[in-house]
């Protein structure tokens, strides 16, 4: 297919997904499995029509059962189909999609390419052979996700993969060859505040292809964040290619976080024996970071970082200098060692900012002001803490200011004047925060450390996410975030 008919058809199909979906039709859900497709889509809200095909059945979780597609009412319309049958039962199930002209299909049903190359490409081409036949006996393309994926997550269009994701729909767009990591992605950003427009599973990808959808994320005006996670670049040489020229388009637009699995010897023969896909060597890799413009990440916590990073900072990367209120000359000299390590800089306050927090200190004993600043004792005192962080807020010297907040000090009984304490402590923080944020034009990062106080610190930390304050373990996971950040400006990409 040329270029151009290919751009036209993804537009196409864009708009498709971007329309209300009418109701999803459920192959194959089952008591044994506890209903999961149907409580998926009642969890998430979804106000379009389900409905579960099993002949098996009556009913599931409560809404009525149908023994194929064609026992439906023409009053409930398709749009969207959930494939969890037996291997041996997929074919008639497409036939049906194609026949009532369902959009798309997710094929969670495994046992393909990743299971056997040799019989499991055969059915997968069987497949295609049928899409592609559908195609020209109707006029009507089904596009296909997967096989072996969970599909999509929509929050906008009220569709989900596990009953307990967020309702809510943000900026953040997910590709994943692996389901299961596409859930603890979901489900980690609802714990980290990030939203996300599109999470598309995409499994053996043999229609819907990796490249087809990163187009798509490109397209589309709602999604500004893309993170990804590869085992491979495809199944061919020339899925590479696309993929790569996909992405190295993208990248000038949007950010394009890469997580890469398989990066290991051991790992890459793991890889091939989950989604059936090409290895993908070191030096392919390094080259397709270097000329591609994509932030390369090594692991689940600096992908989640960073993608929460760009989304609190809009995408726009303040600059590299960096102001800390820390709670300890210890953790003052370990933090500047991370942010050092991570190509940043720490440089010293002025001297007017210095002597304006040393004369709110409580004592000159134990407090440093050159920055990192340390105030001792005073780290307690609320109108203490909302004017040092104004300061360092409006210093020139510093683009961004990472503020570390340690609940098990703020917890500590020996600090606790009164029960209340750290209730008005994090209040005061909050606001000190926001207003200093919406003076100064600068952003702010807060530091929780996950030493003691366990839950408390679960708690407060959905506070300050809950006002758009990113919150970070450590300083090393902060600044590794913002250097990523940093990437893309570097880049020379063209911010959304």
């Amino acid at each position: 297919m040329a270029t151009v008919e290919a751009e036209k058809e993804l537009q196409s199909f864009l708009a498709v997904l971007q329309k209300k979906t009418r109701g999803v039709a459920i192959f194959g859900e089952s008591e044994k499995r506890g209903f999961y497709w149907v409580k998926s889509l009642v969890g998430i809200g979804y106000s379009g029509a389900i409905i579960p095909i099993n002949p098996n059945l009556v009913s599931a979780a409560g809404i009525p059962c149908y023994p194929t597609l064609d026992a439906v009412p023409g009053s409930f319309p398709v749009d969207y189909a959930i494939i969890a049958v037996s291997k041996k039962y997929v074919i008639d199930c497409l036939k049906q999609c194609i026949k009532h002209k369902v959009k798309v299909a997710t094929i969670f049903t495994s046992g393909y390419s990743e299971d056997d190359p040799v019989r499991g490409r055969k059915d997968e081409q069987e497949i295609l052979d049928l899409l592609q036949e559908g195609y020209k006996q109707t006029g009507h393309r089904l596009r296909v996700l997967g096989p072996n994926c969970m599909g999509v997550y929509f929050p906008r269009n009220q569709l989900a993969f596990r009953s307990d994701m967020e309702i809510e729909s943000g900026n953040v767009g997910i590709i994943s060859q692996s389901g299961g990591l596409a859930i603890n992605i979901v489900l980690k950003g609802k714990l980290t505040g990030i939203k996300f427009s599109k999470v598309v599973s995409i499994g053996n990808s043999i229609d819907l292809k990796p490249d087809e959808i990163v187009r798509l994320m490109a397209m589309d005006d709602e999604t500004r964040i893309i993170g990804a996670y590869f085992e491979s670049f495809g199944r061919t040489m020339e899925e590479s290619r696309r993929l790569f020229d996909a992405v190295k388009e993208t990248a000038k637009k949007k950010p394009v976080i890469i997580w890469r699995g398989g990066r290991s010897e051991r790992g890459s023969i793991a890889a091939s024996s989950h989604t059936g896909a090409l290895k993908t060597s070191s030096q392919m890799w390094e080259a397709f970071i270097k000329q591609s413009g994509v932030i390369a990440v090594t692991c689940f916590e600096e992908f989640m970082d960073t993608l929460e990073a760009f989304q609190f900072l809009n995408n726009k990367y303040p600059g590299k200098r960096i102001g800390l209120i820390s709670i300890s000359g210890g953790s003052a000299v370990t933090a500047t060692d991370e942010i050092i390590d991570a190509g940043l800089e720490i440089p010293p306050l002025e001297k007017e900012s210095q002597k304006a927090i040393l004369n709110l200190a409580v004592a000159d004993v134990g407090v440093s002001t050159k920055n990192p600043v340390d105030l001792g004792n005073s780290y307690f005192g609320f109108s203490i803490i909302e004017k040092t962080v104004e300061i360092m807020l409006g210093d020139p010297n510093v683009d961004i200011l990472l503020f570390e907040i340690s609940t098990h000090y703020i917890y500590n009984a020996t600090v606790m004047s009164m029960k209340e304490f750290p209730e008005i402590y994090f209040e005061n923080a909050i606001k000190t925060v926001k207003h200093a944020r919406r003076s100064t034009k600068k952003p702010v990062f807060i530091i929780m450390p996950e030493v003691a106080y366990e839950a408390e610190t679960i708690n407060n930390r959905q506070v300050f996410l809950k006002n758009n304050t990113p919150v970070f373990p450590n300083v090393r996971r902060a600044v590794t975030a913002l250097r990523n950040v940093g990437r893309f400006a570097e880049w020379g990409g063209k911010r959304p």
